[in-house]
């Protein structure tokens, strides 16, 4: 599937999408922890998240929004290459919201649509 101009022109300029929510399978894994979002948070600090973006953390045991956004904002202040700027990890935390479940449970994905 090819991009279009305006697609190609984004990637190109470095300018951010349009208004997207993620979700993130496994949220409360190594892979999330170590890389994905701190991934994240620097395209945030490369101003290369839209504004409206939320991130949904999917997994078995993520606990509640709150438990998420401390672990989160934990773990990115632990594996960053460079100073983690408050203001920024707040932004990303504020934008952070979880859903527990498993890939075997139907009910799991009617409550992440």
């Amino acid at each position: 599937m090819e991009r279009s101009d305006t697609s190609k022109r984004k990637i190109e300029t470095g300018q951010p999408g349009g208004p997207c929510v993620m979700v993130i399978f496994g949220a409360g894994g190594d892979l999330a922890k170590r890389k994905l979002f701190l991934a994240l948070y620097n395209l945030a600090k490369d101003q290369l998240l839209p504004k409206e973006f939320a991130i949904v953390g999917f997994g078995r045991s993520v606990g509640s929004t709150e438990e998420f956004r401390k672990r989160v904002s934990g773990d990115l202040q632990q594996f960053s290459t460079s100073k983690v700027e408050p203001k920024l990890l707040e932004w990303l935390i504020e934008r952070l919201y979880v859903q527990t479940g498993t890939f075997q449970d139907p009910s799991a994905f009617q409550q992440l649509r």
